[in-house]
């Protein structure tokens, strides 16, 4: 059941640049944040502490239809400056008998409060097409790019990528003039090196599109122990790959890793990127699935750190959660609470998540 967090960010727009220890710092224009030291000459008696969203109470987005299980936190939201309206496309599981296991919808909305489901007529499920359904495929992952109305090829202006779970496994990729009607690549899939959670961005500095997915431990890393129904020493991490048309991409590589020496079974359900001013920030999915979740018999929790980087290479993990979990009992984010993703909104960002 998704549900929209608000947060305020602190934003100060620094125009031109600031002296550093190298020389002028140029800046990018737009908002740049202070995440991190890097815009901070110098501070005395400070403590930097990770403020958290105001979680709005009542869920935006509740089940629609009887066979939806559960909305994944796969998901995006652009503003369409044409249609002045917010589009939403977001990733349902089922498990129902006679249909589809998973599929990805559409919602629209004017304020990017109130969102509606518009009847698209694209998919037929249990003998209707009267749904919000735009494609059904075995997959998870949402990896999702606008090129904007001024996109050099209009049939691929909306770029989708996610993760096959049959046979060729991997990052597939599919383009859309409309955002509704997609086209898979013929020779799908475009990457191997990932597991299956994928987010994407456009990256304004290196003119090229940036993936950000779950990469899996290698037995040379040395972790000990695991949760159910995992092999041991095995733990979910965090990798990146580079591409210039979002078809050829480069060799992934690891960004995020849980420190064998920290006590525990840390993993990591990817992290959503975004570049703001010249900050590349990520929004990592923290997963403990060793801890109680509270309830008799069910284990695993989970939260919402910040990564950040100022050259989309080395990342640098901000161990505070960011969105936190409510461990209180009726919650609805008692189990998990992970980051889908943000819009501005005014003066305001709009963070969406869903509940687990």
């Amino acid at each position: 059941m998704a549900r929209t967090h608000v947060l305020i960010f602190s934003m100060f727009c620094l125009c031109a640049f600031r002296a550093g220890a190298n020389g002028p710092i140029r800046l990018a224009g737009g908002p740049n944040l202070f995440i991190d030291d890097y815009l901070i000459g110098e501070s005395k008696n400070l403590a930097r502490t990770t403020h958290q969203p105001e979680k709005r109470p009542a869920p935006i987005l509740p089940k629609a239809e009887t066979w939806h299980e559960m909305p994944l936190f796969f998901l995006r939201v652009i503003y369409d400056p044409q249609a002045r309206i917010y589009r939403m496309w977001y990733n349902i599981r089922n498990n129902t008998k006679g249909y589809p296991g998973t599929v990805y919808a559409y919602a629209e909305s004017q304020d990017g409060v109130e969102w509606q489901r518009p009847n698209l007529g694209l998919i037929g499920v249990a003998g209707s097409t009267n749904n919000n359904l735009f494609k059904v495929v075995p997959a998870f992952g949402l990896g999702f790019v606008d090129d904007g109305p001024r996109a050099p090829d209009p049939e691929r202006r909306y770029k989708f990528a996610y993760y096959h779970l049959r046979k060729p496994e991997g990052m597939f990729v599919a383009f859309s003039r409309d955002g509704l009607h997609f086209k898979d690549w013929p020779e799908n899939p475009v990457l191997t090196e990932l597991s299956d959670i994928i987010d994407a961005c456009w990256d304004p500095h290196r003119k090229q599109y940036l993936a950000i997915f779950k990469a899996n431990s290698v037995p040379e890393d040395g972790y000990k122990g695991s949760t159910p129904n995992a092999p041991e020493g095995y733990r979910r991490l965090v990798g990146q790959s580079l591409s210039k048309d979002f078809i050829h991409w480069s060799k992934a590589r690891r960004i995020v890793v849980a420190d064998p020496r920290e006590p525990g079974v840390w993993e990591f359900y990817g992290a959503s990127p975004q570049v703001r001013g010249n900050l590349y920030l990520g929004f990592l999915r923290v997963l403990r699935d060793d801890l109680p979740e509270g309830r008799t018999g069910q284990k695993g929790i989970g939260w919402t750190e910040l990564i950040t980087s100022r050259d989309g290479e080395n990342w640098t993990r901000h161990r505070e959660p960011f969105i936190d979990r409510n461990p209180e009992e009726g919650t609805f984010d008692r189990a998990m609470a992970w980051f889908g993703d943000s819009i501005t909104v005014g003066d305001q960002e709009h963070i969406t998540s869903v509940r687990l």
